[in-house]
């Protein structure tokens, strides 16, 4: 009995590879072998169970990984322990690494930022900026510039001055900066990150709407030119590159970006027939892949649906939903990396 095992270790890999994750939390108890084998990153990692967190309330989780048509016994409650202490989420920032950055409302107090691990349930608070306003009227992101050690939070005030201020999870500090390089309304409160770059949807009296981009980098912001005609937009990321989902009256178009700061680089990549949707064509968000989030809101129930093969897969739940242009959607990929190894406060 090699290692105290029945089973040889290959083999006793291969079946963890396939066990729910809840499962796996409880399997790490059971034996010092196991939780090893468990804790090993490189397990975490080839198992690269993608799941999505959508916009219900209490969390719960969708296995993105699963096989077929049907997905009906694929959303999980997720435990979010630090309910205990707060209201409730407000909204669904970004995620690295397999932790999620979370808005959290609490009730006559600035929201909190929670930093949070759906597998291990493990959470850090983020600090407040010194000297912050009583107003929860931001929208955020969660990026970085150069190199993945060095991870930014970004809030922007959007009443009043439109200052924002930036988080160093590295350094654990803020900076804060004076103004934009206008005076916008965002469609969305979360941004899309893209190589060194956050995205925001937004409109102007000049411009209605444009993309504003921040260069994490450089702390510089610029505007760019969507696609002519498109409406209904949401943005994401396909093969590593920013896109576009536009919801025109007959169709459901993706857009891809090819370079950088060039409007003109826009590039149709697929178009599908609006009617394949199935009367689903309510967007949450944006997955990998030309794939899409969207929920039918008679029925309560999730579809992730394949532009490229017009086809989906249904979610049943019987959850009620909160309000998606708020509360928004993700993508994430299990791991049992902690918050407090990205910030120690």
């Amino acid at each position: 009995m090699a290692n105290g095992c029945m089973l040889p270790e290959e083999i006793i890999h291969s079946i963890f590879l396939r066990v729910p994750t809840e499962t796996l939390l409880r399997l790490k108890c059971l034996s010092k072998y196991w939780n090893r084998v468990i804790s090993d990153p490189k397990f975490m990692k080839s198992r690269s169970r993608r799941m999505i967190l959508p916009p219900v309330l209490p969390l719960h989780a969708i296995d993105n990984s699963i096989q077929g048509n049907d997905m009906c016994h694929s959303m999980v409650k997720l435990h979010c322990p630090f309910l205990n202490l707060f209201d409730e989420v407000e909204y669904i920032v970004g995620t690295f690494n397999g932790i999620v950055l979370l808005v959290i409302r609490k009730e006559n107090r600035l929201n909190e930022m929670i930093l949070y691990n759906p597998v291990s349930t493990a959470f850090k608070v983020v600090p407040h900026p010194q000297g912050s306003h009583f107003t929860n009227h931001y929208v955020y992101g969660f990026g970085y510039g150069t190199t993945l050690d060095d991870l930014k939070i970004v809030r922007i005030a959007v009443s009043g001055i439109h200052s924002y201020d930036i988080f160093s999870l590295k350094n654990e500090s803020w900076s804060s900066r004076s103004k934009l390089i206008g005076k916008y309304h965002f469609y969305h409160y979360s941004g899309t990150f893209v190589n060194g770059f956050l995205y925001w949807v937004a409109g102007k009296e000049s411009h209605w709407p444009l993309i504003v981009a921040l260069d994490i980098k450089e702390k510089v912001f610029s505007e760019i030119l969507i696609p002519s005609g498109c409406k209904w937009r949401r943005l994401g990321t396909f093969n590593g590159r920013l896109c576009m989902i536009c919801i025109q009256a007959n169709d459901v178009e993706l857009w891809v970006m090819n370079e950088h700061g060039f409007g003109k680089s826009w590039l149709r990549k697929c178009s599908s027939d609006r009617a394949s949707l199935g009367g689903y064509d309510n967007l949450v968000c944006v997955l990998d892949d030309g794939k899409l989030l969207c929920l039918n809101y008679k029925s309560q129930k999730l579809i992730v649906f394949d532009m490229f093969k017009e086809s989906y897969k249904e979610v049943n739940t019987l959850i009620s939903f909160g309000e998606l242009g708020k509360l928004g959607g993700i993508e994430y990929v299990e791991s049992l990396a902690s918050p407090s190894d990205m910030l120690s406060v």
